[in-house]
């Protein structure tokens, strides 16, 4: 089983900016309002920038290790951390290291389905059931995530602004109902206990850096990487911003807390100049799905690269293997029985995936302070910087 070696550089450090912030905004945008204001009396927002420095760890971690390891393949990365170079003992220790990143790629696709089904089908579509909202959101990411990497990207790019602008603008006119006394006066009972509740509860909103695990291999300028970075993650953390502390303003947290998607009824309370748009949460609503669409898509494509990397995979067995996701995905997605327990899926797995984002590229730079310079650029194939047009087309094995 020979794993790719030399990915070519086909993500720009523009693209990297939208990657990170498209794949960061996502489900926790329509509930981040009420859940940092539980415990915290609606002075959480300042924990938002702490959160994001938290968040920005694994990041700058996944990028450091790239950094070491240019247009290197994960497995590759893997491989050169491990003693013993033994056919079978390479293939087991990849796997080792492949099923707890697989399981946070899965479980991540399969609670933001489920959650977003949730949320059309409670808001938009009463009628239509939970099931059908939840094939068709996996369905689309599945045909993206089969899509070659320069695609990816070029979408990314695309929907960057569809998704940005209108968020901002929302914001801006939310801002007619809102009461400063509600944000200023939670602040004279501040506490560091606020403050950790808060940050742990804004961490979950930060949800799918793992993807550099795959992605950053592509990258064409992983040393000038850091700065794009930060301003992948300060996208979102300055929407999150905005979002949370325009809602603690308009409803109070005494109101925020009693509402299941405060960022949603935020919307539902605004209104258009001119009467432009009589119901605004309906142009939200678009937004969101475009919000949620990049986060899954953009897992759903590390997922399929990750697994046709280890099973070393031709072009049909990508399609299969795409198809096995898309299944186990659908199944983990309709496993809860009701919101409530949706919910705690979702809070372990944002521990879970964190804790996997943290460790896997920490570990590998340790484990990897063994392997000369020289095999970042001299081992299994061309230099890192030689373009390989097979692996631009979606990183088959060399």
């Amino acid at each position: 089983m020979k794993v790719v070696a030399v990915l070519s550089p086909v993500l720009t450090t523009a693209q990297l900016v939208y990657l990170i912030a498209h794949t960061l905004i996502g489900i926790g945008v329509l509930t981040l309002p009420r859940d940092i204001s539980e415990g915290t009396r609606g002075s959480g927002y300042v924990a938002i920038p702490l959160a994001a420095l938290l968040n920005f760890v694994p990041i700058w971690l996944w990028l450091r290790l790239f950094q070491r390891f240019p247009n290197r393949s994960f497995f590759w990365i893997v491989d050169q951390t491990l003693p013993l170079q033994h056919p079978l003992l390479k293939t087991a220790y990849r796997v080792l290291w492949w099923l707890p990143l697989m399981g946070a790629h899965l479980f991540i696709q399969a609670i933001m389905a489920r959650i977003f089904a949730d949320v059309v089908s409670a808001t938009a579509l009463p009628n239509t059931p939970v099931a059908v909202v939840v094939f068709m959101m996996l369905l689309t990411s599945t045909l993206f995530g089969l899509m070659d990497v320069d695609a990816q990207m070029r979408v990314n790019e695309i929907l960057f602004p569809i998704l940005i602008f209108p968020l901002v603008v929302i914001g801006v006119l939310a801002l007619s109902r809102a009461e400063t006394y509600n944000l200023v006066h939670p602040l004279y009972e501040l506490t560091p206990e606020h403050l950790l509740k808060g940050t742990v509860a804004a961490t979950f909103a930060y949800q799918g850096y793992q993807i550099l695990s795959v992605y950053g291999g592509f990258l064409q300028n992983p040393h000038r990487s850091t700065g794009a970075a930060v301003a992948g993650i300060g996208v979102p953390t300055l929407l999150y911003l905005m979002v949370t502390m325009i809602a603690i303003a308009v409803f109070g947290f005494e109101e925020l807390v009693s509402i299941t998607w405060p960022t949603f009824e935020l919307v539902r309370v605004t209104t258009f100049p001119g009467l432009l748009l009589e119901r605004l949460e309906s142009a939200f609503l678009t937004v969101w799905v475009v919000a949620v669409f990049t986060t899954m898509a953009n897992t759903t494509g590390a997922h399929v690269l990750l697994n046709q990397w280890l099973f070393s995979l031709k072009k049909k067995g990508k399609i299969l293997m795409g198809l096995a996701i898309f299944v186990s995905t659908l199944v983990l997605a309709l496993w809860p029985r009701d919101f409530l327990m949706v919910d705690r899926w979702s809070k372990a797995i944002g521990y879970y995936a964190f804790g996997v984002s943290v460790a896997y590229p920490l570990l590998l730079l340790v484990l990897a302070r063994r392997v000369p310079a020289r095999a970042a650029s001299a081992a299994d194939g061309p230099p890192s910087g030689t373009p390989n047009p097979t692996d631009a087309k979606g990183g088959q094995p060399t």
